[in-house]
Formats: structure tokens, sequence, C-alpha cells
């Protein structure tokens, strides 16, 4: 007897008083969460003073905005890359995405918010979420290209069953070494890379002479200590040295014949790392 009213006392409590409920979310198993969620989106517009235009064959599947999906806040960006997504214009002589069998969806920093002068220090802060394991050749998920050479100087690169790695492609040509799309620097094991968010931090100065450096952070861990020159002139004889190096987010890949998705959030820009970084700003 005892026990039943015990039991009907805590079903009358639990009626006379509505329980809190928290709003739903798809994040990360393991990454601590208080609701309501703080809202870090990464407000790419202008209020972040960090504009960004889409550079791909834009359809209205290439970026959205969802609230199912995200790092922290309550909203991410989603690209979807499908077969056949390409650039078809042709820009200073050289061949178009289509005709070099390469698709893209991606977003770049406009030219307005990506000049500096040749020894400035920036820090760069973005998340980033794959649901499925890459398939086929090069898949490329973050870039910073040249604006005068169209040779990327760091890219972030994931190949079917190869770990996620960073490779300096324009800088090649200054330091010989294996091949131009071989991984230079470890960032996330293939095992680990897809259906988890990660975090990426990026400390660069932009130089042409070696005092420049390229550092990665992914989830908190350090993993590149690149130093010496970041810049490069152009790789076609006829462009001249590059004026700024500039940030592109998105899916750009060889050509393949699958879709290819991935999430984007908390993506800012700023002179310190408290800017950026969003296991900084979670703790505030």
């Amino acid at each position: 007897m005892k026990k039943l009213a015990v039991l009907f006392l805590i079903v009358a409590c639990s009626k006379s008083a509505a329980p809190v409920v928290a709003p739903p979310t798809f994040a990360e198993p393991g990454l601590t969460f208080t609701y309501p969620v703080p809202k870090y989106d990464s407000l790419w517009n202008e209020a972040q003073r960090w504009k960004f235009s889409t550079v791909s064959d834009s359809q209205p599947w290439t970026k959205s905005t969802v609230r199912d999906m995200f790092r922290a806040g309550y909203s991410s960006q989603r690209v979807e890359l499908r077969p056949g997504n390409c650039n078809a214009v042709s820009f200073q002589g050289l061949p178009s995405d289509c005709a070099n069998n390469n698709e893209r969806a991606e977003v770049t920093e406009t030219d307005a918010y990506a000049k500096f002068d040749d020894g400035d220090e920036w820090w760069y802060g973005w998340s980033l979420y794959v649901p499925e394991t890459v398939r086929g050749q090069y898949h490329w998920f973050g870039q910073f290209q040249q604006m005068d050479s169209f040779k990327p100087v760091f890219m972030f690169q994931k190949t079917e069953n190869e770990q996620f790695c960073l490779v300096t492609p324009a800088l090649k040509l200054r330091y010989p070494g294996p091949g131009i799309w071989n991984c230079q620097y470890g960032l996330i094991p293939d095992r680990e890379f897809a259906g988890h968010w990660h975090d990426i931090v990026v400390h660069a100065k932009w130089t042409f002479n070696n005092t420049g450096f390229f550092s990665v952070w992914v989830n908190g861990m350090l993993k590149v200590e690149f130093t010496g020159a970041t810049r490069a002139s152009g790789p076609y004889p006829a462009n001249p040295p590059s004026t700024n190096v500039y940030f592109k987010y998105g899916i750009y890949r060889v050509k393949t014949p699958s879709t290819t998705v991935a999430f984007y959030d908390e993506i800012r820009k700023g002179k310190t790392r408290e800017e950026v970084d969003i296991r900084i700003l979670e703790k505030r």
C-alpha cells in the first residue's frame, strides 16, 4: 500500500509541473551542451565582417541552411555536390572545371575581405561534418587559394580509405618532395573522419619569404607546424606573383559518380585564437 501511495504521489507531481523540454539536437556524442545552447552560429554575413560568395555552378541543393544538424548554436550550412555539378566558365584562359573533369560546390571569401599586406597574420576557425564515407578519388573540404595564380597553397584533402590530410600544391615548386597530391600532414584517420564533427583552427602568416608559418589544430590538438613561405608565384608563366590568399570552403573534387554532402558551422576569421576557436568560445 505504501508503494502505491508513493507511486501515486510521483505521478501527481509530474502532472502538476510541466517538464522543461530541450530543443532537438544531433550534436556529436561526447560533446557537452547546456540548454539553451550558446548561440555561436558562425554568422557568415556582413555583421561578421567576412563576406562569401558562391563560386560553383549554383543549384537549389548546392548550399542551404539547416537546423537539424549543427556543431553549436541552432543551424549549420549544408553543402551538396552531385555528379556533373561543375563550373563551366573559363577564367583568364584556364580550363573550366567541367573541361578539367572537376566538380565543385564551394563558397569563397570575397576580394574585399581577403586583402592584406605581406607578412600579415590571421586566425581561421570552422567545424566540419561529413556524414558518410567519401567515395572515389580526391575530395577537398576547404582550401586557401591564391587570388592571381589560381593555385592553392594549402588544401584539406580526403580520398576513399585514406586519412584526412593537408597538401601544399603551390608550395611543391618551392619545397620539392613526394607527389603534389601526396599527404604532407595527417589530420584525421580514415576510420574517425565520417560521422563526427571536427573543429579546425588555422593560424597563418602569409608571406613570400621564409618567416611565414601555417599551423593547424584539429579537435584541440596541434597537427601541423609548417614554417617557410606560405605564398608562391603563379604556376603559369604568364601570371604574376599572387597578391592575396583567400579561404574557400565546401566540396571540390575530381569527377565522381556519387553525391557528397558536408556540413559547415562556426566559420570565423580573426586576429586571435580566442576569436575563432569554438572550443574556447564554449568555455566563456
